[in-house]
């Protein structure tokens, strides 16, 4: 009388590389029977790529629109958008995609005058996950500020050519100005002043 006896078979094994791998198992028995058999499993332990974060420019808006690029070989399965390191965004992906482009508008305003960060977390199908490096940007909604002029507006000068010089304030680099529809280019700048000075000509009166 034979009896047929299944034995439970537990190995450690070392995965060497991500994707397929072939494993193959052979058994002898107590009659010298020898049997063997291939059986593959696939290793996934890399998390999604997360790349062009945007904005990272100065924002004219307190409600700016978030932005990024993810990708997974196995396929992505949700993220998280984080703001000054509170989520204010979560989407499950479908599975079936390997490329995401993660777009959304913030509804809760910002504050002003203020750098802010952004942080994008990945999940893949699998459980690996990824945080994104920090990116900064800023917020700035205010308009150039005047804080000096000379001559001094409504005041009565001699000198039909003088030195016109002004000085304007702002929180970023100020990109253009004009005089008299004319371009002006900032020829000094102290940290957040720039001072633009130009010789015009006066018509009497």
């Amino acid at each position: 009388i034979s009896a047929t006896k299944d034995v439970p078979l537990n190995i450690p094994v070392n995965l060497v590389q991500n994707g397929a791998n072939e494993l193959m198992i052979n058994a002898t028995d107590s009659a010298g029977n020898r049997g063997s058999n291939t059986i593959t499993i696939s290793l996934d332990n890399t998390a999604p790529v997360i790349t062009n974060i945007q904005p990272t420019n100065p924002q004219p808006i307190p409600t700016p629109a978030i932005s990024a690029r993810i990708r997974d070989e196995s396929g992505i399965g949700n993220a998280t958008v984080f703001i000054d390191g509170q989520e204010v965004f979560f989407t499950n992906i479908p599975s079936t995609s390997k490329d995401h482009d993660l777009s959304f508008t913030l509804t809760d305003p910002l504050t002003d005058q203020a750098t802010h960060t952004i942080q994008i977390q990945a999940q893949d199908i699998h459980g690996n996950r990824r945080i994104s490096e920090t990116v900064n940007f800023l917020v700035d909604t205010s308009l150039p500020n005047l804080i000096q002029q000379f001559p001094i507006p409504g005041s009565i000068i001699k000198d039909s050519t003088p030195q016109l010089e002004i000085s304007l304030e702002d929180e970023v680099v100020i990109s253009s100005a004009t005089l008299n529809a004319n371009s002006i280019t900032f020829n000094s700048a102290d940290k957040k002043q720039f001072s633009h000075q130009v010789v015009i000509s006066l018509p009497e009166g």
